[in-house]
């Protein structure tokens, strides 16, 4: 009732919000919604190494190391690419009206990942993410996707897995190494006036990121090919 209120008063059919000022409960996520620890990530991106395509190793790497938005990864193209010395560096738009731009420095994992699919996957334009008849990957194929390789890998409560998930999984895990909130704010586009430079956070949190994902991916592989 609240929400439809405000989204009256705001249009202007209603002439005040009664509930504006009022404190609401915090929403409660569903109860079958759960964060995946650090060695669960791990052991996705090692299921995948071992058993899946490179397309799919890539994407589910650039999920998993940048912490970045699954429809924007979906949005992007070839040209969203470009290069940081060695590694790669990826630019992705906001889906708001601000279309805002967020700079992701890719770590040396995660852009030999993406290297590795871009030899198979060719130059030629178009979105970055194809399907064999080059159309981009959509959500419902990409869905399904994440819960199969989870209930492969073994990870707890596959079931209710999403994209959205593993991304909030990655906030929580950089939290839990010890990153800053203006470090997880920066990755999620939501950073706020006095945040550190986003450069040095791109450059340096998703770095660490990075190489802690490799440290864990390379025993994991020895385990899942057995």
């Amino acid at each position: 009732m609240a929400c439809w209120y405000s989204f009256l008063h705001a249009s202007g059919i209603a002439t005040c919000d009664p509930f504006a000022g009022i404190e609401r409960p915090p929403r409660r996520r569903p109860a079958d919604e759960h964060y995946l620890q650090a060695e669960h990530l791990q052991d996705l991106l090692a299921w995948a190494a071992t058993h899946e395509s490179k397309r799919t190793q890539a994407w589910l790497g650039l999920l998993i190391g940048t912490a970045c938005s699954a429809d924007a990864l979906q949005r992007s193209s070839l040209r969203d690419l470009t290069r940081a010395g060695a590694h790669h560096r990826l630019h992705l738009r906001s889906s708001d009206s601000t279309q805002r731009q967020r700079i992701y420095d890719l770590g040396p994992y995660v852009s030999g990942l993406l290297s590795a699919y871009l030899r198979e996957r060719g130059r030629a334009g178009g979105p970055l993410f194809v399907t064999s008849h080059w159309a981009p990957l959509q959500p419902s194929y990409t869905g399904e996707l994440v819960r199969r390789i989870a209930r492969q890998a073994a990870i707890p409560q596959s079931g209710p897995l999403s994209p959205s998930v593993l991304r909030r999984s990655v906030a929580n895990a950089l939290i839990r190494a010890g990153e800053s909130p203006a470090v997880i704010r920066a990755l999620q586009g939501r950073t706020a006036e006095g945040d550190i430079d986003r450069a040095v956070i791109y450059s340096a949190a998703l770095h660490r990121w990075d190489a802690r994902l490799s440290a864990g991916v390379a025993p994991r592989m020895r385990r899942h090919r057995r």
